[in-house]
């Protein structure tokens, strides 16, 4: 491996901090970049804020780092099959369905079904979940709900009960298409 010497003349030190971190990248070893000033109170204020900038990025990658592990830990109790039972604002109509929460490399993934009228015991339709998110404590989701035909785009915030066992999620739920619909909704884990 060759030792690579950049010298470059500018006074802007960012300009240096980088290209030294893309040749690191880039795999060339020994890379020194340096600048040419003339004055040098001013060339030791620039080291002092480029080597300030260089331990922010580092440490503030290391806490990213550290709070993804951290969240990855705390969802990781939410994967599995959960029994989801919604009650309607105004109608009073009672759904269930069943969901299927995992994990894949990280990402958080709601799989949903097909809701039943509780009281009819029939297929009132079916939901897809566009995007969830979690932080172990909250689940939110955007899905699509399927009903007669007609396609409605809904929203669910739920918050964790920690009385209840076993874990259950207590929150509301809205969709919009034709009208707006709102309820509440309970997602309890069941295995």
């Amino acid at each position: 491996m060759e030792t690579i010497k950049l010298i470059l003349t500018t006074r802007e030190p960012l300009l240096v901090f980088l290209v030294g971190v893309v040749m690191f990248l880039f795999g060339a070893t020994g890379v020194l970049p340096l600048y040419y000033t003339t004055i040098p109170i001013i060339d030791s204020v620039w080291r002092a804020a480029v080597a300030l900038v260089g331990i922010i990025l580092i440490f503030s990658s290391v806490f990213f780092m550290r709070r993804q592990k951290t969240l990855i830990s705390k969802v990781k109790d939410l994967a599995g099959v959960w029994e989801i039972e919604s009650i309607s604002t105004g109608s009073n109509r009672n759904a269930y369905s069943e969901a299927t929460i995992s994990l894949d490399d990280g990402e958080f993934y709601i799989a949903g079904g097909i809701f039943m009228d509780r009281s009819k015991n029939i297929a009132i339709g079916s939901w897809d979940v566009e995007m969830a998110m979690s932080d172990g404590k909250k689940i939110k989701f955007f899905y699509y709900l399927t009903d007669n035909l007609l396609v409605w785009k809904g929203l669910v915030e739920l918050t964790l009960n920690p009385c209840i066992v076993p874990l259950t999620f207590e929150g509301t739920w809205q969709v919009i298409g034709k009208d707006i619909h709102s309820g509440t909704m309970r997602m309890k884990k069941i295995f």
